[in-house]
């Protein structure tokens, strides 16, 4: 269906995902449909801006997204009261993720 759909001129979802230089479009620069963000953890990235913006209401990307588990130890203490102990059993079990945790000093 994708090429009877190009034989007919018309982009396919194909085309818009593999399009190279779609990130660098004058009109998506120009309107900050793609804005860059600094990680402390993992680098730059370019993610989607606000796609709608109010005169006196400006939205956009304040911070990067957040790393997954970044929170569970303070949401499953703070929500389950587990302990110390509980969260280690629950990491030996792989229940939850047992990598890195990131600290609020560490991500902007």
């Amino acid at each position: 269906m994708e090429e009877d759909v190009r034989a007919h001129g018309c982009p396919s979802r194909g085309d818009q995902r593999d399009e190279p230089g779609r990130a660098s479009h004058p009109k998506l620069l120009a309107r900050e449909a793609l804005v860059t963000y600094q990680h402390l953890v993992t680098g730059s990235g370019r993610v989607v801006g606000a796609p709608v913006r109010q005169l006196h209401m400006p939205g956009g990307v304040r911070i990067p997204a957040h790393l997954l588990g970044q929170h569970a130890d303070r949401v499953l203490r703070g929500r389950l009261g587990l302990d110390d102990d509980s969260l280690k059993r629950l990491r030996r079990a792989g229940v939850i993720g047992g990598g890195r945790r990131v600290g609020p000093s560490e991500v902007t």
